[in-house]
This record gives structure tokens, sequence and C-alpha cells, in this order.
């Protein structure tokens, strides 16, 4: 039986074959931390109800049906701890400051823990489809676009998951209620205030961006409380247990089997009422074991190394994204998928200056943080093969929708020295034309006097050649 194969198939079963619209990071938090804190909920509850959580030490003169009830309700009722070279306080409030609470309960701990986890994605996925588009339908044309072309080669239905994806994006960045032109114009109170409120700022460039790093924010911030928070359900110090059991192992100590956080040797105080006796009741104290702290104690130790696992994976996974969303960042990424594919030889002809101004105008007016979040999440989700083809084809959309633009705009943004060099071309061509057209008036105020010199010569000449021929014709 393929073990390992089974362990990375768990999170397939419980959660599906869904494609994923986050970082592994995030998965790390919702998917993987979740379903190992559902396999420990349901260990602890097998063992719980499995075998005998409790054993109690009763005096010589209770029978088993004693000894069983002061188990169950040494189990109900709180048990505490009190070192074994110690003495057992005679006050019960000194007793029951060291009680413990949480032994019973730890598989609803562990479910609610679970859900901790979970609740952030649920926020990301509620937010992000209120933006009008949905990531993981893109991602999973994605996958589908990249098993087609590496299996069937099938084109036309190639071509068509590429035509979704690329009409989905455009659709969303190019959608005019997001007024990119007024944005740009001035930054206003309520551009502020609509950036900050994530329920509303839903047209303006920058909304599935917001909600991604809110939604990694929360995932930290799950991380921390949820090891602050056992403090409270463990009754103990637990953040320092983790830094408690390094130093034990660093010192050579090995494993803490008396631990005080799960103790396995407690106290139980209970009453046991008699009708015919005196007092009426009778007080008893008991020492009991609990095997079950010591299944605890390790998966515990487990769970506060996975948590700072999780904290770490999660602080480098949001600085490597605030990283990404770096103008700079933003440019040379686009810039250079749109290279590789070299398809427009006549755009990059053009100045290297307008080239730039033009690739910015589509990274930053076209696409905007929202369209460049989309893309990396492709890139990381399906290959970067496939985000290249997609970027491509979103440029050839932007470029063709407006292809006199181009032409009009290419001569302001050349360089200082083209256009200076064109001004002396025109200046010389102007001074070149005055002159001819000077040279060309003055022969013009000549020409005519000869012309009608000539003209008289010609009537004279023809008038006295042609008299002779009438008069001898008479």
């Amino acid at each position: 039986m393929d073990i390992v194969g089974t362990i990375t198939r768990l999170p397939t079963l419980f959660f599906g074959a869904s494609p994923c619209d986050d970082s592994f990071a995030d998965r790390l938090s919702y998917k993987y931390t979740v379903l190992m804190l559902a396999l420990f909920a349901i260990l602890v509850t097998s063992k719980q109800f499995g075998t005998k959580h409790i054993q109690c030490w009763v005096p010589a003169q209770f029978t088993k049906n004693y000894e069983e009830y002061v188990n169950d309700i040494c189990w109900v009722s709180n048990t505490y701890y009190i070192p074994l070279e110690q003495k057992v306080p005679t006050l019960e409030h000194e007793r029951r400051q060291n009680e413990l609470r949480y032994y019973q309960w730890i598989p609803f701990i562990l479910i609610l823990q679970a859900f901790g986890f979970y609740f952030p994605h649920i926020v990301w996925r509620s937010l992000s489809r209120r933006s009008g588009i949905d990531v993981r339908d893109i991602v999973d044309a994605a996958i589908h676009y990249k098993s087609v072309d590496v299996a069937t080669q099938d084109d036309k239905h190639k071509n068509e998951l590429m035509e979704y994806i690329v009409e989905a994006i455009d659709k969303y960045v190019d959608d005019p209620r997001r007024q990119v032109e007024e944005r740009r114009q001035s930054i206003s109170l309520k551009y502020v205030l609509l950036t900050i409120c994530i329920c509303l700022g839903k047209y303006l460039g920058n909304y599935l961006i917001i909600v991604y790093f809110t939604t990694k924010a929360l995932f930290i911030a799950n991380a921390v409380c949820q090891i602050f928070l056992l403090n409270l359900f463990l009754g103990q110090e637990f953040h320092l247990f983790g830094i408690q059991v390094l130093k034990r192992i660093l010192q050579g100590r090995g494993w803490d089997t008396q631990s005080r956080y799960f103790p396995k040797v407690t106290l139980c105080d209970f009453q046991i009422r008699e009708a015919l006796h005196l007092n009426g009741s009778h007080r008893y104290t008991v020492q009991c074991v609990l095997p079950l702290n010591l299944f605890s104690q390790q998966i515990f130790t487990f769970i506060w190394f996975w948590y700072m696992m999780v904290f770490i994976v999660s602080i480098f996974d949001v600085i490597a994204w605030v990283t990404r969303f770096f103008p700079s960042k933003q440019y040379n990424y686009i810039k250079r998928r749109l290279q590789l594919m070299k398809r427009d030889t006549e755009f990059n002809n053009y100045p290297p200056e307008f080239v730039k101004r033009y690739y910015m105008e589509f990274i930053f007016g076209y696409l905007e943080p929202d369209g460049v979040l989309m893309l990396r999440l492709l890139s990381s989700n399906t290959s970067d093969f496939v985000c290249t083809e997609v970027i491509n084809q979103l440029w050839q959309r932007f470029y063709k929708r407006d292809p006199k633009r181009t032409k009009r705009n290419r001569k302001p943004e050349s360089n200082s020295e083209q256009v200076a060099q064109e001004r002396k071309q025109q200046i010389a061509k102007t001074a070149e034309t005055h002159d001819s057209i000077r040279c060309r008036s003055l022969k013009a105020t000549s020409i005519p006097n000869q012309t009608n010199n000539g003209h008289d010569v010609l009537i004279r000449s023809r008038k006295s050649s042609f008299q002779p021929r009438v008069e001898d014709n008479v």
C-alpha cells in the first residue's frame, strides 16, 4: 500500500480536486492545517470513547460499581494537578487554581481551530466573487488549456479556452465603470475611502488585490491568535510550550513525562451521599491517571511547531507578494513576457521611449493591479507558459483597439535628438521651397515679354505669307 501517495491525496479526498486561486502559503493554512486538525480531532475522539480515558485509584472497600462511578465522576468533573513533591492544599480554592478544564473538550477545541484556519478562505472566496469575475474559474480554464496542449493537441478546444480566459479578463479590466481617466486627474477623499472599504470599491482597479492581502493578513493573525487562545483553553502559558520543549531537548533531558501542561497523574475530589450517615455525605480525594494526556501532549507539541511554521511561511509569502507589486516589478514582469513572443515587429521598431510609455499604459492603465494579480495567480497555479500566452493575447487586444493612436503618439514620444534633427530637416526643406518659389517668380516676370514679341513676329510672318496665296487664288 502506497502510504505516501495516500497521504498526499487526502486533501483531494476532503476538499475535492478543485483548482486553486491562491498561493501555497494560503493552502497551507486553509487546506493542510484544517485537514491535520480534523484528523487529530477524529483520533482523540476515538481514544476517548474507545479506551479507558481515565483510571482512578479508589479505596479498598469500593466495589467495581463504585470504581466505575468514581472514574465517570472524575472525568465529568475537572481534576486538578499538584506535583508529587508538594503537599496537597487543604483549602478547596487553592486546589482549583490548578484545575484541568480542557481534556474533555479537546476534540471540540481542534474543530474550532480548524474553522478558524478555514475562515479567511471563506472571506476570500465570498469577496472576490463580488468583483464580477471568478478567479478560480479562470484558473480552471487555464489548467484545462494546459492539459489539452500536452495531451490531445486539440487546437479548436484550446483556442476556445484561451478566448474565454482572455475575454473574461479583458471585460473585467476594461470595465467602463472603472473611470480610469477621472481617477488619474485627482485622488479624492472618496477614492481613498472606497479603497479602504473593500466592500464598496469594486471599480477602482485594486479591489481584488486589497481583498487578497486582507485575506493574507487574516491568515497571519489567525496563526498568532490560535497559539494565544490555547492559553485560555488549556489554562497554561501555551505560547511558551514549544520553547520549553526545545530547551529540554537541547539540555539532553529528553521528553517531559511530568509536564504541567499535560499532567498524567491528577487528583479528584468528590462527595458521596449516604442516607444513614450523620453528616449526610462522605468527601473523598483520589488519585487518577489520564492516559489521554500522553497522546494530547504529543498532538499539541506538533501543533505548536506547525503553527510556528505556518506563521513564518505566511510572513515570507506576504513579503514576496508585496515586492511583486512594486511598479518596477510589475513592469519588468509583463515586459519580459511580451518580449518573449515578439509578434508585433512593427511596434518593436518604434523608439524605446515610446515603447516604454506604451507598455506602462498597458500595465498601469489597462491591466492595473487587479489584472496583474490574476496573471500572477495564473502563473503560480498553472504554468508560466500559459500566463505568457494570456498576456500576449491581452496585449494584442489592447494594441489593436486604437491603431491610429500609436502613429499619432510615436513622434512626440521620440527622443530629443531625433526631434531636433527632424526640425532641422524641416527648416532646410522650408528654406529650399522659399528659394524655389522666389526663382520661379523672377522667371515669370521676364517670360511674358519674350512671348509677346515672338507672337507678334509669328503673326506678321503668317500675314505676309498668307496674303499672296489669297491673291493668287483670287
